[in-house]
Parts: structure tokens; C-alpha cells; sequence
């Protein structure tokens, strides 16, 4: 009896434990994708070689009807997102307007210097 008490016991601290560093994984995730989006924009005034993203993550847009991928990855794999609980993947209007205007003014910047 005692034996069949300690293996449900050992068995919730392993369940425990694997919730945990799911969170932990999903935070790190998020996390990540959080400093991206603020690298991907305005990462041009270091080094030009950011702007060299910007087509590809506008193109991806474009092609997935303005959903951004790694949210959609978020939800799949932690079942939430960086912006809450449910399938939030469109990328908001003004977020966009951002990226065009990043990648036109950094792009001029770079040409004409």
C-alpha cells in the first residue's frame, strides 16, 4: 500500500515538473520572439544586415494572409501566445505600416551613405 502511495507520488512530481519546464520553455519562446519583433525593426540602425530579413518576414505575411508564423508555431506547440490565450495570429495594421517603414527608411539609409 505504502509502495503504490509513493509511485502516484513520485508520478505528480514528474508531471509537475514537465508542466514546469513546458512554462518555462513557452516563457523563453515568447520572450524570444518579443526581442525579434524589436530587433527585426530597428536593428537596421546597427548593422545593415537586418534589412536583409525584412523582405522574407513581409513575403511571409503576405503569403499567410497577414498571420505571423512563430505565433502560429507559439499556439501550436504551447496552445497560447506571446499575446494571450487562443489563436491570435494577425499582425496588427500599424505593426506592419512599421516593418515597410523600417525596411524603406533603413534601406535608403544604407544606398545613399
Amino acid at each position: 500500500m505504502v509502495k503504490i502511495i509513493k509511485q502516484k507520488s513520485v508520478e505528480k512530481n514528474i508531471k509537475k515538473h514537465a508542466e514546469d519546464n513546458i512554462m518555462d520553455i513557452a516563457e523563453l519562446f515568447f520572450t524570444a520572439h518579443k526581442i525579434g519583433m524589436v530587433i527585426g525593426n530597428f536593428g537596421w540602425i546597427y548593422t545593415p544586415k537586418v534589412l536583409l530579413f525584412h523582405p522574407i518576414i513581409i513575403l511571409s505575411w503576405k503569403l499567410n494572409k497577414n498571420r505571423c508564423l512563430v505565433t502560429q508555431l507559439e499556439y501550436y506547440f504551447f496552445g497560447r501566445t506571446f499575446m494571450g490565450d487562443g489563436p491570435k495570429f494577425h499582425i496588427p495594421r500599424h505593426q506592419r505600416y512599421l516593418l515597410y517603414t523600417n525596411f524603406l527608411v533603413g534601406s535608403c539609409y544604407y544606398l545613399l551613405n
